[in-house]
Order: C-alpha cells, then structure tokens, then sequence
C-alpha cells in the first residue's frame, strides 16, 4: 500500500494533526510527512512489511554524515533517487591437475591462486587423470588406466559420473558436440553431441557432399605418409585436428538446433575458402604439439615442441600465425610452457616445474606479458603461495571453462516511489551497453513506468577493475570458530624486496576485483560497509557520545511508542539492537527518539557500539572486526516483533586475541575515554 493511500486510510481513523493517539499504556504516533516520496533507499537499506492491514517500508543508514555536517540528513526528501547498486561481477572456475599426484584442482575464476583440491574418495575408482576439458556447464576428465571418461559440474559440487569412452585425446570447447580421438584406432575421430551421455559415433560428411553419408575422412597426406591423430580441438564453428608429425588441419561444422542425428549436420560457409575438406594450417619452421581454441575466442592457440606459443586468428592460415612472448623470470630467462588452455577472455599456461601463467587471449593483445599464478614477487619471481595450496611440485595440464559465464558488469537501478519498489530489468539490452545518455527502460511492477536517466545518481563515479592480481582472498574466522573465505584482502609488500602479505583491503571486492572508492561521498549515505566502533559519534541533539555509530533511520509507517507506567520501559517502543548475524542474543540497544513528528525523511540518532552486560570503572567492551546485524524491534507486553534486519560490517577495532586458546575473540577491550 502506498503511503499515501495509508495515511488517507489512517486519516479516516485517527485525526492526522502530529498528535498522538491513546490506547490504554500503548501511543501510537501517526507519521505525518510533507512528501511522500522516499529518498535515496539502497537495495538493502528497506524491507516491507505489513502489520494487520497496514503496508510500510523503514530504511536504515550508517554514519550517513561522514566529510558533512552531523545535520546533513535532517529533514530530507526530495525526489526519488535512482541508485546504483554493486557492480554484477564474472563467475566461472579454472581446473588443473597436479604434476605428481594426478589429482584434480579447482580455482574460481578469476583465479589468482586459491587453489582447492577436489577430493573424491572411491575404493572402485581411481580419480586420477591425465587429460582434462571443460566447457560451460561440466569438466570432462580421462582416466587412461581404467580408459575412463568422466565428468562432473563446473563449479564441483557433484561427484565425478561415468561417461563412456577410451580416447588419447578429447574436447568440449564446441558449441554442439564434443569430440574425442579413439585411443586404439588413432586414425579416427569420433563425437558426442551435447548433453553427452556417451552415445559416441564418428560425424559423417553433410547433403550435398560429393560422399554425402559417408564418415568423415582423414586429411590427404603425401602419398606414403602417415600420421595418426595427436588430439582435436573445437570452437563454434571448427573442428581442428593436430597429427603426431605436428601438421594441423582444420575443417568447418556445425551441428544445428534441433537436429537429432549426425546426417542432418550441415557446412558452415563464413571461410568458404576452406572448402569441404581439411584444410592445413601448419605453423611453417615449428613442430606444434598442442592446441587450444573455445567457442568465440576467435583465435587458435598453439605450443611448439620447444614450449613456444603462437597464435592465430580464424580463418587462420599458414602464413598468418604470430609469435607471442612467452613467460619470462626476473632476469629475463624464458620458461618453456608445456600445456595451454583457452577461455573466452584469457589463455593459461604451465611451465616446467608446474607453475600456472595467466594472459589475455585476444590476438591485438599479443604483446602482453604472462602473469604468474598465484601472483609473483617482482625481486625473486618466486610464485607466491599465500594459501599453501598449490600441490607439491606444481600443476601438469589446466583447463578453463569455455564459455564462461558473466554477471551484467552494467549497473542497474531501482526507484522507490510512493512506498514502491519499481523494478528495472534487462538494462544491458534495453541501453545497449550504455551508448546513450538517456536509456529508458519499460517497467513492470504495480503499473509503475519510469524513464530513468542514469546520470540522475548521486554516487560519483567508481574505477572497477577486473583483472587486479592483488586482490586476494583470505580466512576470516566466524563468530562459531568456522574459517570463511572472503573477499577484502590484497597482497602488498612492506617495503621493497620484503616478502608479499595478505592485508586487509576494503576496496577488494572480490577475487581479482577492485573497486576505487571515491574519497567523498555525498551527504546522507551509506556506510554500513566501513564502520569504526571505537569512534565517537553524535545523537539527535548534536551532542558527541563516546563509542558509538551516527545512524538516520526513516519509516513511511508509524513508529510504536508506549504511554502509561510503560513509557520509559526496555520492555516497551520500538528499539534498535545490535545482533550478531542470525543470533538473538541483544549486544547493546537505543530506543527510537520520541516526538518525532516526521519520518519520512531521514532523522539521525546515535547508536552505542559497546557491549551492554560489560561493566568495568576503566575499560568498555566493544564489536570488533566482522559482520553485524540491526534489528528494528517493536517491543510489546506479549512479544518483541522483528520489523527489519540491516547488515552492516566492523572494519576497526580488530578483535582481541585469546593467547589461551589461540582464538580470536568477539570483542575489542579498549580503556574509556573522556568527551
């Protein structure tokens, strides 16, 4: 319901003049407001709700006045605000095997070297293997001693099933199939189509072939000779086939929608010169011994038998491969790569000794330096393993997922408009990437239509960068002693040629992900992601208090409040409590103000960061580094009623170490202070 709708049906009830109603010990106060607009709600700054037949919405903000004036919130409204919310980020997972042990890893992209060991224990299986692919839904592995094909989803979470098939050899890069060298019959190529379920047969030649039906033939070689298949690779439209004498060919397929057996396959005809046949691409003066292309890559990756790269792009051709740089040490010493696997942004590589490279893949990048995985002191170009979990003596083979999947990394926006979210979707189409200035977007939700200009926000411009090897991940401990992984560490060197460490880093938002923070914020936002506990801060009257968070709060409803013998009651109003996440157990709590005529604006009060149930004449107990929750309670005789939840976060103080049980604890004790 919106507000305005509620306060004509509360007017009906109760006389709307900022007066308060009675009834029996309970007041209820009407908010009154002179706009019944919203301003400036963060996705997760609101939640509605509804008590009997009333319809609301209440919002909650962190230290909304920090750079500003302690009255900066005071009286705010306005028109809606259209508020961007956090950056949609890439998602997706690099795979490797170990050099010794065979055993698979995982790494979730971008992967800067949190390496995961995938442990399935089998006392009829033996889960190590010596080939491995993946493509955009599962990762393929081949056993060659049991001459097994298995596979599993991409991100791990099932374990490895059984899919039929002996090969030397696989690929799952293309869109529509996957296809395999048979391990007995060298000389033959045979293909699965997507979903594979190991029904594995040789492709055949499509209508209108001079031998239309017949299975697909090798390619011509000089009379005498003979090579069979190293190993195939696919992308959307090709199928490339590497021989053991190191010659490459490359053929054009393509595997319909809909169709339902090979026959139907038909000829791609973008590269006509081609033609129906295998054409040869051989790298002229070089022997290749490996491959790698993915589906909309648009260039084919390739290794001589000296651990050089090359690289071409498609339709590529003899003449047209490119020397690329390969990975250097500090003193400018070449490591010879041994494996190569490409995604649709970047290519991986593992040199002698097993260490994993990273670089992009695209053909007008082809001067850029390789990246070490995890990444490398700039002094030793020793690889650096902040989490110790690379394997004991590096990888042997790697794997990216071929089409990997992305978050739209375009911002979209909401828009609270008389008490009601109106949803904008599929920003990405409807702006096309943002060309324009004005994009305006159809939306659906209560029959609420908007056309938005984006330059309307008030949050300044960020610098999102996607690729930065700093950002890291790291262990933080939870409130029940479990270790989490987290975003918001980078590593850093102390000073110059020290060794690298894990810090803390707010502006890593993710693995590889930084986002700058401007230096200033506009007045009335948003910092429950920054909080300092330790700090003072200032209540509703403009006085300083000792250890506690500036808070605004807003509601489009009414606000209990207790008359009688219960006014002053903690058992009575509505409060505000500090919780840890998803526990009951109040830390410390304020009582909303009383008398505030107007909500629907912002209105400030202090929130006391220290622990309640502590009492010492010298030192205060306060939240430490870690996740927190406020809940908005409304506190009656018979029960306390949760209205909403906002989870903010505590960057300083760090919290006390427990030398006893080597633990940390869930405070910070600090000595009291004078204001």
């Amino acid at each position: 319901m919106a507000l305005v709708h509620l306060t004509m049906f509360l007017c009906m009830m109760f006389t709307c003049t900022g007066e308060v109603t009675m009834f029996g010990d309970y007041t209820w106060e009407i908010n009154e407001s002179n706009d019944p607009v919203i301003q400036t709600l963060l996705t997760d700054d609101h939640r509605e709700g509804n008590f009997n037949f009333f319809t609301y919405t209440v919002g909650i903000i962190f230290d909304p006045c920090r750079g500003h004036s302690p009255s900066c919130c005071n009286n705010t409204f306005g028109e809606p605000e259209y508020v961007r919310e956090e950056p949609k980020l890439k998602v997706g997972w690099i795979w490797a095997l170990s050099r010794i042990t065979k055993k698979p890893y995982k790494c979730q992209k971008p992967c800067y070297g949190h390496w995961v060991p995938v442990n399935d224990h089998s006392e009829v299986h033996d889960y190590t293997f010596e080939w491995i692919d993946a493509d955009e839904r599962l990762v393929w592995a081949l056993n060659k001693r049991e001459h097994k094909l298995y596979s599993r989803l991409l991100d791990g979470s099932t374990k490895w099933s059984y899919v039929s098939g002996d090969f030397k050899s696989f690929s799952t890069s293309g869109y529509y199939a996957l296809y395999g060298v048979d391990r007995v019959k060298r000389g033959v190529i045979v293909a699965c189509k997507k979903p594979c379920t190991g029904e594995w047969k040789p492709p055949v030649e499509v209508p209108g072939h001079p031998f239309e039906g017949r299975g697909w033939q090798g390619p011509e070689l000089p009379e005498g000779e003979y090579s069979p298949y190293k190993m195939v690779d696919a992308d959307a439209t090709h199928v490339w086939t590497l021989l053991e004498n190191g010659r490459l060919f490359v053929k054009q397929v393509i595997l319909p929608q809909g169709s339902m057996d090979w026959p139907d396959m038909l000829l791609e005809e973008d590269f006509p010169q081609y033609g129906y046949q295998w054409a040869e691409v051989t790298l002229e003066d070089a022997k290749l011994v490996h491959i790698s292309t993915s589906a909309a890559t648009g260039v084919i990756w390739a290794l001589d038998d000296k651990g050089n790269p090359y690289v071409c792009a498609i339709p590529c051709i003899k003449t047209s491969w490119i020397v690329v740089r390969a990975p250097e040490t500090g003193g400018g010493n070449v490591r010879k790569l041994i494996d190569i696997d490409a995604d649709q942004q970047f290519v991986w590589g593992i040199v002698e000794g097993g260490q994993v490279y990273v670089r992009p893949v695209a053909l007008d990048k082809s001067n850029e330096v390789w990246v070490a995985v995890p990444a490398s002191n700039d002094k030793t170009q020793i690889t650096l393993d902040a989490w110790n979990t690379v394997p004991e003596g590096g990888f042997l083979k790697t794997t990216a997922s071929a089409s990997p999947h992305y978050y739209d990394p375009f911002p979209m926006y909401t828009v609270q408009e008389f008490g009601m979210e109106c949803a904008l979707y599929d920003t990405k189409m409807a702006c096309d990437n943002k060309k324009e200035d004005m994009c305006k977007w159809s939306v659906v939700y209560g029959r609420c239509e908007k056309a938005i200009r984006s330059s309307n926000s008030r949050l300044p411009s960020e610098d999102i960068i996607f690729d930065d090897t700093t950002c890291v991940l790291a262990d933080e401990i939870n409130f029940d002693g479990t270790l989490l992984q987290s975003p918001g560490y980078a590593l850093m060197q102390e000073k110059e040629g020290a060794e690298m460490v894990v810090v803390r880093d707010p502006e890593c938002v993710d693995v590889g992900v930084r986002k700058k923070l401007p230096e200033e914020r506009p007045a009335c936002w948003d910092h429950n992601e920054t909080v300092k506990a330790h700090l003072s801060c200032y209540d509703h009257h403009g006085e300083k208090l000792p250890f506690c968070v500036s808070i605004s709060y807003t509601s489009t409803s009414y606000i209990v409040r207790c008359g009688g013998e219960l006014e002053n009651s903690p058992k009575c109003g509505t409060f505000l409590e500090i919780h840890r996440p998803g526990d009951a157990t109040v830390i410390n709590t304020a009582r909303l103000p009383h008398n505030i005529k107007f909500t629907s604006g912002y209105r400030p009060m202090a929130l006391p960061t220290t622990f309640s149930n502590y009492e010492d004449p010298n030192f205060v107990r306060t939240i430490c580094y870690g996740y927190y929750e406020v809940w908005w309670v409304q506190r009656t005789k018979t029960q306390q009623i949760v209205e909403a939840v906002k989870k903010f976060r505590v960057l300083e103080p760090l919290c006390d170490w427990n030398a006893e049980t080597n633990t940390y604890e869930v405070f910070a004790t600090l000595p009291k202070e004078d204001i």
